[in-house]
């Protein structure tokens, strides 16, 4: 298969920008993990747009370039970006629809908007358009079809984006995006100017802690269906755990968002050889 070898430039970019997905994919077969590098690398290109752009309309035009791109690879037509090409084998080879890799983009390209959801369900359906549609996209490549499976797969993914969600928040906010739905704002009489201030960030616990309860919810929902999953598919799984780190670090801080522990460094390369030695998630 005519995907990159490892260390070529789309593992690197993995690795530096995805590095607890990167870490997922040692895990996998090696008949698999090059083409779970190309699916994280055009993912991680797109959430690199937020941080390179200085406007909204520049990110959006960026976001269309992408949409305009897939809709040429599905018609034939490949750019020479390597990550394109890469995406080409994806579907070529791995029977990858296009229309998810681009359910991606929509979901994502909310991430370049200063206040991009109104309602909690707002929020989710970027969680599930974001990481339950990339899930199903590694499903796709590990040739897993079973609808139970797949369910649960975009249960994880789904969750392991509310961890990021809530992880990404101080930083979210220095890049002018404001992840708390507004709802939520005008609930507590804040704005997105005043969560710069820690006392205005203490009254987002209750809603951290909703967040968190709502992905243990779906991790819960997703073992209780699929305990063993395929090998192929295990790197999808596999990121339960750093979900559940942030998880337990924001229930035992109370739901503090700006908590330094919530980006302590932890052995999670050793947690996840001993779930796959058991094969467990």
């Amino acid at each position: 298969m005519d995907i990159h070898q490892p260390f070529s430039q789309v593992v690197k970019d993995v690795k530096r920008h995805d590095p607890v997905r990167f870490l997922t994919t040692l895990f996998a077969p090696d008949r698999v993990r090059p083409a779970l590098w190309a699916l994280y690398a055009f993912n991680a290109e797109l959430g690199r747009i937020r941080d390179v752009v200085t406007e909204q309309v520049l990110g959006q035009i960026r976001f269309q370039w992408w949409r305009d791109t897939l809709g040429n690879l599905e018609a034939g037509v490949v750019a020479k970006s390597p990550i394109v090409q890469d995406l080409a084998t994806l579907v070529q080879a791995y029977n990858v629809p296009v229309s998810l890799l681009c359910h991606v983009v929509d979901a994502r390209s909310a991430e370049v908007e200063s206040l991009p959801f109104e309602t909690e369900y707002d929020l989710e359906q970027y969680c599930d358009g974001y990481g339950g549609t990339l899930a199903e996209a590694v499903c796709r490549i590990g040739g897993v079809h079973d609808e139970v499976v797949v369910q649960a797969a975009r249960q994880v993914g789904r969750a392991a984006v509310v961890a990021r969600t809530l992880l990404g928040f101080p930083a979210s906010l220095v890049a002018g995006h404001c992840s708390i739905p507004s709802g939520v704002l005008d609930a507590l009489s804040l704005d997105p100017e005043q969560l710069g201030d820690p006392d205005a960030v203490v009254k987002l616990a209750p809603w951290s802690l909703d967040l968190c309860r709502m992905g243990r919810g779906m991790l819960g929902a997703a073992r209780h269906t699929v305990s063993r999953p395929p090998r192929d598919i295990l790197a999808v799984f596999l990121e339960a755990m750093a979900a559940e780190r942030t998880f337990s670090v924001l229930e035992r801080n109370g739901g503090n968002l700006i908590d330094p522990d919530l980006h302590r460094p932890d052995n999670r390369a050793l947690g996840m050889t001993w779930r796959v030695l058991r094969g467990r998630w």
